[in-house]
């Protein structure tokens, strides 16, 4: 994880401010499908690499996975040929990445390993990070339609409960069984600080940003779909004062990967 560097929380608030300045001047927002869905698969294609050729392709392809859509197994498909097209363009010519560094430091690893790998990233830290993210401010929000609905408090905490980021006994005693070795399971512990770090600076820059958060339906109307980590609402229409943008300069899709260290060329 130190290879990630210390920016790498610094890294995420950047792209969440540059999210919060898209929405923050409405007042209104779907914190789901505006911020939760897409703030960690933003984070984790600039873990590996991806620029802004790959952003579009990318994302509809994850969004058809994860929500199991009819084109699910071709986006599947699409997906797998994007990461081998990323690793090799990173063989050729390494950078400041997590494939780069893969690259690097497991060398007798095939193209192939490393794309699952790197596919794993992805779509493990945006479907956990995303499902926590809405699980924590789903705990926030205020109910403007319920009458007699409490106030929220006037200090909340910045960061959700590590309990939400913790697998249960069971789930706990899988993995083990499944990550034979140390490598794996110093990769598992990895991607479980990532997320963690992720969902927690994500919470965060929210809340430091968006005040008076309320919700503009009634919550029994919410839906909700079942996780390895408990429910999580499919939406969250929300209402706040609204927010002035904050990123100065031209906002980048992507900004550049500064947070690793960069690997000696092959």
């Amino acid at each position: 994880m130190h290879d990630v560097g210390p920016r790498f929380e610094e890294y995420v608030t950047q792209l969440a401010d540059e999210l919060i300045d898209v929405v923050g001047p409405a007042g209104r927002a779907d914190l789901i499908a505006d911020y939760a869905t897409r703030l960690p698969l933003l984070v984790a294609m600039g873990l590996l690499g991806m620029d802004e050729r790959y952003a579009a392709a990318v994302q509809h392809s994850v969004r058809d996975i994860c929500d199991r859509r009819p084109r699910a197994a071709r986006s599947s498909a699409k997906l797998n040929d994007r990461l081998r097209q990323l690793v090799a363009e990173k063989t050729s010519v390494p950078g400041p990445d997590l494939v780069s560094w893969m690259l690097h430091h497991s060398p007798a690893a095939s193209a192939d390993e490393i794309t699952w790998q790197a596919r794993t990233l992805l779509m493990t830290l945006s479907a956990d990070a995303t499902t926590c993210i809405g699980q924590a401010l789903d705990d926030d929000l205020v109910d403007e339609t319920a009458r007699g609905a409490q106030q929220p408090p006037t200090e909340t905490t910045t960061t959700p409960p590590r309990s939400r980021l913790q697998p249960t006994t069971s789930q706990t005693t899988a993995n083990r069984t499944h990550h034979h070795d140390q490598a794996e399971e110093a990769a598992h512990r990895a991607l479980s600080l990532l997320t963690e770090t992720t969902v927690e600076t994500a919470v965060c820059a929210l809340r430091n940003r968006l005040r008076h958060l309320r919700l503009t339906v009634p919550r029994r109307e919410l839906l909700y779909d079942p996780t390895r980590w408990g429910p999580c609402p499919r939406n969250l229409p929300v209402r706040f004062v609204p927010a002035k943008p904050i990123v100065t300069g031209p906002v980048r899709w992507l900004p550049d990967p500064i947070f690793t260290t960069q690997p000696p060329a092959p």
